[in-house]
């Protein structure tokens, strides 16, 4: 985060640890890096919100059909089933797997939705030349949310059920298998650009008029 001071010049704290350095001038696409454990600290200027703007979009989308839609179909002997995210918590809780059942539905329907919503919560705002006051406090839950993310092992866990239950039955893969496959780049696309000093970076930005 980015700090200013009458006649000192602004200073920046390394996000993973804390390690305060003083912000200089960089020539154009240059990276400053921590000078203690090498993390990237901030950019020459802060990259336009377009693109993570339209990033945003895409994975709401893509998480809704991943949440929506078929994950797998099954056809044996003349019948046909289909498997959501959804049915999936179903089945667990009704087998008597409460506890695993809501550990699956914590991780891959309400966790992504709360991370998607505080993104947007932030990046919208800036987008429009504002910060909001829950600036911080929303960067913080951020950061705190996103190694809870589910979205590889749940394309993990539907890879193993297609290849284990196709030797029983004649399996389809469903748009929602599509659907996470995409959602999972568009989410790794989201992470790199977004991060906590960009974040900072941006609002520092439209403070000073800049965006």
């Amino acid at each position: 985060m980015a700090v200013s001071a009458p006649g000192l010049p602004a200073l920046c704290a390394c996000p993973e640890c804390d390690l305060l350095h003083r912000r200089v001038a960089l020539a154009p696409g240059a990276r400053a890096s921590c000078g203690r454990c090498g993390a990237a600290l901030y950019v020459a200027e802060p990259p336009p919100l377009d693109v993570p703007v339209a990033l945003l979009l895409a994975a709401a989308i893509l998480l809704a059909v991943t949440q929506g839609a078929a994950l797998l179909e099954l056809h044996f002997a003349g019948n046909a089933s289909r498997t959501t995210i959804l049915g999936a918590v179903i089945a667990l809780r009704e087998q008597g797997m409460a506890l695993l059942a809501a550990l699956v539905a914590t991780t891959t329907i309400l966790l992504p939705w709360a991370e998607l919503l505080l993104l947007a919560a932030l990046l919208l705002p800036l987008r429009l030349g504002r910060v909001p006051r829950y600036f911080g406090t929303a960067a913080r839950w951020l950061r705190r949310l996103r190694p809870w993310n589910m979205a590889e092992v749940l394309l993990l866990g539907a890879l193993v059920a297609l290849v284990r239950l196709g030797a029983l039955a004649d399996v389809v893969v469903g748009p929602a298998l599509w659907a996470l496959a995409a959602l999972i780049g568009i989410l790794a696309a989201l992470g790199s650009s977004v991060s906590t000093q960009a974040l900072w970076d941006w609002a520092g930005a439209v403070r000073d008029g800049e965006l």
